[in-house]
């Protein structure tokens, strides 16, 4: 008599077999395309394509076996799911942070970090006025990403609309490098000249526009220079209002003292120690002016003197046949009126010698 038939053991269901593990890693997969493809420096597009690829795969594998037909038409619906959750999800996430828009968007959609809102006190100091807050990005295969608010600045000739701050975004830290202008009546105050701002970390540069003369509307550039790959960044400068008035006057230079000495090629020559002080500070007082001093119209010396600081030494050599009593010797600040003053006549002094120059004798008469 033969033994009873022993039943086999239930194979267990395959753990990837079951919809909802399918799901899951379906979902994980895609979510792991995007991110190394976005890693790699792809485009919106190219991201796209990685995460629908990353939701495929896991289903690829499980169409293998009994009842194929029915896994296939299972797979693709488990796909697309997948898909559409990775889609949604990052989408939630661009629009919660504000970043840029990790998948295309459909047509008519706006992208994240564009478009007019009302100004919140973190952007531009409290101002709540309504702004226009487009913002420029720039990004580089190596994870660095700059996102610069606003990407156009209105200013008046008494303010701007705000600050523009410089945000790292990325996934790795970049260097401000250096600011310029390009154009006219436009500054800034460099204020994120040489900072290096990793992920998250930010800075704000002041501009200010100076028309002096006219009251014609005009644009300039703003030129963030950094260590992105692709080029510098530009902030588009709108300027409107009229000519404004200096506020900086400059006293009288100060001659603290005058020598004539005798040169080593046996040349006579005044030595002055000169200060330069400002009548009236104001926030447009530059810390240096020039200053100069000579024995005629054209100055045969000019150098950088401290507003409201030290001396500093002009040496102005003297022609033999200019030293005789009553040579005159003239000192200026800013001689070529490279500062805007309230009174452009006033930076004048003059100093005469009392009689014939000889080394070691004082300038003044």
């Amino acid at each position: 008599m033969s033994p009873p038939a022993v039943a086999a053991a239930p194979v267990p269901t395959s753990l990837l077999a079951r919809p909802s593990t399918q799901i899951a890693v379906s979902i994980l997969a895609s979510v792991c395309g995007t991110l190394v493809t976005g890693a790699a420096g792809t485009s919106a597009a190219g991201q796209l394509v990685g995460a629908a690829l990353g939701a495929a795969v896991p289903t690829l594998i499980s169409v293998v076996g009994p009842s194929h037909e029915f896994r296939a038409g299972a797979g693709l619906a488990i796909t697309a799911l997948a898909l559409l959750v990775t889609y949604g999800g990052a989408a939630a996430r661009d629009y919660a942070t504000d970043s840029p828009a990790t998948f295309p968007l459909p047509p008519g959609v706006s992208a994240p970090n564009s478009g007019e809102r009302k100004a919140r006190p973190d952007d531009d100091g409290g101002k709540a006025s309504p702004i226009t807050d487009a913002r420029v990005v720039q990004r580089d295969a190596g994870g660095r990403e700059i996102r610069v608010t606003p990407n156009s600045l209105a200013c008046t000739s008494t303010q701007c609309a705000r600050a523009v701050r410089i945000r790292s975004t990325g996934t790795a830290a970049f260097t401000v490098t250096s600011l310029e202008i390009e154009g006219e009546f436009f500054e800034h105050d460099g204020a994120c000249v040489d900072k290096t701002l990793a992920p998250g970390e930010d800075c704000r540069v002041e501009v200010r526009y100076r028309p002096t003369s006219g009251d014609e509307p005009r644009e300039a550039s703003l030129v963030i220079h950094q260590t992105l790959r692709g080029g510098p960044t530009r902030v588009r400068l709108t300027g409107t209002g009229p000519r404004v008035a200096p506020t900086v006057d400059f006293s009288p230079p100060r001659v603290q003292s005058c020598t004539f000495t005798m040169g080593d090629s046996a040349q006579l020559h005044a030595q002055l120690f000169v200060s330069v002080a400002a009548a009236q500070a104001s926030a447009d007082t530059p810390q240096t002016v020039k200053v100069s001093a000579g024995t005629s119209a054209e100055p045969s010396d000019i150098r950088e003197a401290p507003v409201n600081g030290a001396a500093v030494s002009l040496v102005v050599p003297i022609a033999p046949e200019d030293a005789v009593a009553g040579l005159a010797l003239t000192v200026e600040a800013d001689p070529h009126r490279e500062v805007s003053e309230s009174d452009e006549d006033n930076n004048v002094t003059s100093l005469r010698a009392a009689s014939v120059p000889t080394a070691g004798t004082a300038c003044q008469a």
